[in-house]
C-alpha cells in the first residue's frame, strides 16, 4: 500500500464515497477545488492546452464541453485552469512543505478516510508520515493531529473514532515491527551551515547561568507558574507535579549551568493538548520580558527542565523552528483561566 498522500487514489476513494453515497457529508466541489490548488502547487504541467488562435482540436473541446456540463456531484478526473486542462489519473505525491496548510489537512483527512475504508492500519500511514512530511519529528506530527481534531470543518472527513487510533499510534511499542522508517538520502552541510552550528554550540554555552531578566519577582514567577500544578489535565492530573514545578524554578528563572539529569514530561493529551501549556509560556513570556529579542533564552530555559520542549537546545534548525511556533496562539479545548495567574 502507498502512503503517500496521493491525489489519483484520494481522488477515486472521494468518488467511490459518492456513489455509494456512504458519506454524505462529502462535499465534492470543495474537496476538489483543494485537489486543484494542490496539483498547482506542485508545479504540475497540463497534459493539454488551449490551441492557438483560429486552430481547432476536437480533444480540448471535447474536455471543454465535459467540464462546462460538470454538475459537482462527483469529482473530474481532469480540471481546467487558465484554459489548460491537468490530468488527475496520474499518481501525484503532495508534500506539506509545498501545499497550503488547510489543503494539506483536508487530503491528509480524506487519505486516513481511504486507508481507513480498505481496512488498513492507521498506525503504519502516521508513522510513515513522520518521515515523509514531518521531518522526523514524531511531536510535530502529534501536534499536527491535534489541530486537525479541532478544526470543526475537517473533522467530518475523518473516520469515526479516529483519536483511539492516535492513541494507539503514540502509545506502539518501541519494538514494533509497525514502525516504517523511510530512508532519505543524507545531506551534506555547507560551510556556512557548519559555521552556523559552530556559532549555536558557542550561544547554548553562554547562556549557561544566565538568570533571565524580566518585569515579575520570583514570588510572581512561581505564582504564574502554579498552573502547571492547579489545572487539570489528562485522566484528571496536572501538566506537572508541584514538586517538578518547584524543581523548576528552584533558582529562579535561570538557566543551569549543566543539563540536569532529570527532566519531566507534560502530561497531555488530545483533550488537554500541549498547545495549552504553549499559551500559558508565551503569555508569561510577553507579561514578564522587556524585549521580545530574548525569545530563545525563555525556549532554551524550559528546554533544559522539560522533556517536551527540549529540542531547541540541541539543535539550530528546532530553535528556528520553536520560536516560529512560539506566538502564543490557543487550542480550541483550551479552557485555563490566564487570570488566575497573571499579577494583579
Amino acid at each position: 500500500m502507498d502512503y503517500h498522500i496521493e491525489i489519483s487514489s484520494i481522488v477515486q476513494f472521494v468518488n467511490d464515497q459518492l456513489r455509494q453515497n456512504t458519506i454524505v457529508n462529502y462535499n465534492a466541489r470543495e474537496i476538489y477545488t483543494h485537489i486543484k490548488k494542490a496539483v498547482l502547487d506542485s508545479e504540475t504541467k497540463p497534459f493539454l492546452n488551449p490551441p492557438h488562435e483560429g486552430e481547432y482540436n476536437s480533444n480540448y473541446e471535447k474536455y471543454a464541453r465535459i467540464n462546462a456540463e460538470w454538475d459537482g456531484t462527483y469529482i473530474l478526473d481532469f480540471f481546467e485552469n487558465d484554459g489548460a486542462f491537468y490530468d488527475l489519473e496520474k499518481i501525484l505525491y503532495i508534500f506539506r512543505e509545498n501545499t497550503n496548510d488547510e489543503t494539506f489537512r483536508i487530503l491528509f483527512s480524506l487519505k486516513i478516510g481511504e486507508l481507513k475504508s480498505n481496512g488498513l492500519p492507521i498506525n503504519e500511514f502516521l508513522s510513515f508520515q513522520v518521515y515523509d512530511n514531518f521531518y522526523g519529528d514524531e511531536q510535530s506530527l502529534y501536534d499536527f493531529l491535534q489541530e486537525l481534531l479541532s478544526i470543526d470543518g475537517n473533522f467530518y472527513l475523518l473516520p469515526p473514532n479516529f483519536n483511539e487510533e492516535i492513541e494507539k499510534w503514540i502509545d506502539r511499542k518501541s519494538d514494533s515491527k509497525e514502525e516504517i522508517v523511510v530512508e532519505k538520502p543524507e545531506k551534506k552541510k555547507s560551510p556556512n551551515t557548519e559555521k552556523e552550528e559552530i556559532e549555536f554550540k558557542k550561544y547554548i554555552e553562554s547562556r549557561k547561568g544566565f538568570k533571565i531578566p524580566g518585569k515579575l519577582t520570583d514570588e510572581q514567577i512561581r505564582h504564574f507558574f502554579s498552573f502547571l500544578y492547579l489545572e487539570k489535565s489528562a485522566d484528571k492530573k496536572p501538566f506537572l507535579k508541584e514538586e517538578e514545578v518547584n524543581a523548576i524554578f528552584v533558582n529562579g528563572l535561570t538557566i543551569p549551568q549543566e543539563i540536569p539529569e532529570t527532566k519531566f514530561r507534560l502530561n497531555t493529551s488530545l483533550a488537554f493538548p500541549k498547545k495549552n501549556v504553549e499559551k500559558g509560556f508565551h503569555l508569561f513570556f510577553t507579561t514578564h520580558s522587556y524585549t521580545t529579542r530574548d525569545k530563545n533564552d525563555y525556549l532554551l530555559f524550559f528546554a533544559n527542565y522539560i522533556k517536551d520542549f527540549e529540542k531547541p537546545m540541541y539543535f539550530r534548525q528546532s530553535m528556528i523552528n520553536a520560536a516560529g511556533n512560539f506566538n502564543g496562539k490557543s487550542s480550541p479545548k483550551n479552557k485555563i483561566n490566564w487570570d488566575n495567574y497573571l499579577p494583579k
